[in-house]
C-alpha cells in the first residue's frame, strides 16, 4: 500500500498535529498518488527540519518518491529519504535483509567505457555467497548473463534480490592479470547480519592495537534483544583487559542505523564518561519547538559502562576508518 511509505526526514519529530488543509482540498481516491502526496506534505509541513526552506511541490498526482524529493532543501539536506516498505526498512536497520550476502562498489571499467564493474567489498558470514568461490576484490561483470553497463546496471542490480547468476573475474598475482572465474548461481535468503564483523588485538613493536570492524549501528536482531550491543561490550572488555594502547574502529562498510547503538559505542570509547555527560543535542524545527515544550532542549546522555576504556589510549586518540 502506498500509505505504508515511511519518511526518514532530517531529525524527524514524533509528534504530529491535526490541520485543516485536507478539508480545503477536493476529495481524492485514498489509494491514489494524490492521497499519498497530501499525507507526505502534511507530515513534512510539521516535522521537516528545514521547514522555512521547504521547496514548492510538484503536481500531487506525481510519483510519491518524486513528490517527496521535490520538497527537500537540497543540497543542504543530504539525509532525508522515503521508503516504500516500512517493514523492509525496520528489518534493514536491524541487519535483516533478503539478499545473497555480498557487498560491492560500482566503477566504470575504464575512462570513456560504457561498461560497469561491481567490485566485491566483502562477503557476509553464513550467507549464500560465503558458500561459493566469491571473494573480496572480485570484479562482477555480468548479472544473469547480461553485461553491466552505464545504461542497464540499475535494472540488473534490481534482479539480485531473487535467484541470479554472476560472471566475474579475479586478479591473478602470478600472471598480473584478471582471469574469468566459473559462473556462480545465488539464491537470496532472509539474512540476519551481525554488525560486529571482526575484532582483534595486534601487538606491533611492543604496543597493543585494538581493531574492530563495525558494519552498522543496531542493538540486536530485534528491539527486545540487545545482543549486538552486548557483544560490543564484551569486545571492549577484552580490549580493556589486554591493555590496548591504540584503537582502530573500521566504519568503511557502515551505513548508519540506531542512535542507541552509537551511544553505546561512544560510551565504551570516550574516556570516563557517564550518564551525566551529554552525548548529543537534538534540534527540531521552529514549528515543533514553538508548540511542544518537551522538544526545546532535548539531550542524549552517554551510558555508564564498566567496559569503558578510560584513559588507556595513547594521547586519548581513536583512529576511524571511513
Amino acid at each position: 500500500m502506498k500509505r505504508s511509505k515511511l519518511l526518514w526526514v532530517g531529525l524527524l519529530g514524533l509528534v504530529l498535529f491535526s490541520c485543516q488543509r485536507e478539508d480545503e482540498l477536493p476529495r481524492v481516491d485514498p489509494s491514489s498518488n494524490a492521497a499519498t502526496n497530501r499525507w507526505i506534505f502534511e507530515v513534512m509541513d510539521q516535522v521537516y527540519l528545514w521547514l522555512e526552506d521547504m521547496r514548492t511541490p510538484i503536481a500531487e498526482t506525481s510519483d510519491p518518491e518524486d513528490y517527496f524529493e521535490s520538497l527537500l532543501f537540497r543540497p543542504t539536506d543530504r539525509f532525508s529519504v522515503i521508503y516504500p516498505d516500512y517493514q523492509e526498512l525496520i528489518n534493514s536497520l536491524n541487519g535483516i535483509t533478503l539478499e545473497a550476502g555480498y557487498e560491492f562498489n560500482l566503477y566504470r571499467e575504464a575512462e570513456g567505457s560504457a561498461n560497469v564493474i561491481a567490485e566485491v567489498s566483502y562477503i557476509k558470514r553464513n550467507s549464500p555467497s560465503s558458500l561459493v568461490d566469491l571473494k573480496r576484490g572480485d570484479f562482477i561483470t555480468h548479472i544473469n548473463n547480461t553485461r553491466l553497463t552505464d545504461t542497464n546496471f540499475r535494472d540488473l542490480l534490481g534482479q539480485i534480490s531473487s535467484q541470479h547468476t554472476l560472471r566475474y573475474s579475479r586478479f591473478n598475482t602470478e600472471s598480473g592479470s584478471f582471469e574469468e572465474m566459473p559462473e556462480v548461481s545465488l539464491t537470496p535468503v532472509q539474512l540476519a547480519e551481525n554488525p560486529n564483523f571482526l575484532d582483534s588485538v595486534y601487538t606491533i613493536n611492543g604496543e597493543k592495537i585494538g581493531y574492530v570492524v563495525y558494519h552498522f549501528f543496531a542493538p540486536g536482531p530485534d528491539p527486545e534483544n540487545p545482543a549486538y550491543n552486548n557483544e560490543m561490550d564484551q569486545i571492549f572488555a577484552k580490549f580493556k583487559s589486554e591493555g590496548i594502547q591504540h584503537l582502530i574502529v573500521d566504519f568503511r562498510y557502515n551505513g548508519g542505523g540506531f542512535v542507541s547503538s552509537a551511544v553505546n559505542l561512544a560510551s565504551l570509547i570516550a574516556p570516563d564518561v557517564g550518564n551525566t555527560d551529554v552525548f548529543s543535542k537534538t534540534k527540531y524545527n521552529s514549528f515543533l519547538t514553538e508548540n511542544v515544550e518537551d522538544l526545546r532542549n532535548v539531550q542524549t546522555e552517554f551510558l555508564s559502562k564498566t567496559e569503558n576504556l578510560g584513559p588507556i589510549l595513547e594521547g586519548n586518540r581513536v583512529y576511524i576508518l571511513t
